[in-house]
């Protein structure tokens, strides 16, 4: 009855602390981020990022502590964040720090290593789809009153909660021309405009820039910036 008893109990260890940090093999993981409107999290740092990571991943930076608190802004904490580095060791202090404030982490055991491993599918950034140069730009917004200009990625966790509110804004009524680009294909107008994070959002009246923001805007918030 004894060792009954103490087989369950190593049993119950077991399960506690597999569901506070909870790990899935390459291919189960690989199951889960198959769902609809998912959180995937790749935790490496941008260069790395770039040069593979799982489709339809964000990322965010945990060595770069203010780029990941940042960035980390704009998951939702109501639904899991599916999470991987290159080996674990990162995903693994990026999901404890995460779990501290509420959200549910679901962690790639092996990291990116194991699934390539497995031969499951990895995305390798290219930019050689041309995007809008500074000249064309200055052409489409110079008889334009005023526009709003939306930078952001698909990497990009605050980029991703910022696009409904910029569909929001789009109906709010304000007579400003919207223009939302991708600031991974749009390189030229970057640099141009000194942008360093996304989401960057630029204002301009009569093709003159009066206003520049970095990060998350809700649509009360675009509003009252305008002002």
């Amino acid at each position: 009855m004894r060792i009954f008893i103490n087989s369950i109990t190593i049993v119950l260890f077991i399960t506690c602390n597999a569901d506070a940090q909870l790990q899935l093999n390459a291919q189960d993981f690989a199951k889960e981020i198959a769902k609809p409107d998912i959180q995937l999290l790749d935790v490496r740092t941008h260069q790395e990022f770039l040069e593979g990571h799982i489709p339809n991943a964000m990322q965010a930076n945990w060595n770069n502590k203010e780029e990941f608190i940042s960035r980390a802004a704009g998951l939702v904490p109501q639904k899991p964040v599916y999470i991987y580095c290159l080996v674990g060791a990162r995903s693994t202090d990026a999901a404890v720090w995460l779990q501290a404030k509420g959200f549910t982490t679901v962690q790639l055991q092996g990291g990116l290593m194991q699934w390539r491993k497995m031969q499951l599918p990895t995305f390798v950034f290219s930019a050689k789809k041309a995007g809008t140069t500074l000249a064309a730009f200055t052409e489409s917004i110079k008889n334009i009153k005023s526009a709003v200009v939306v930078f952001s990625t698909k990497w990009c966790p605050p980029c991703k909660a910022q696009k409904p509110e910029i569909d929001k804004f789009k109906l709010s009524g304000i007579n400003s021309l919207v223009w939302e680009l991708d600031g991974d294909e749009n390189i030229e107008l970057v640099k141009h405009f000194a942008i360093e994070s996304f989401p960057t959002i630029l204002y301009f009246e009569k093709n003159v820039l009066k206003k520049k923001h970095t990060g998350l805007l809700k649509n009360n918030e675009i509003q009252q910036w305008l002002k």
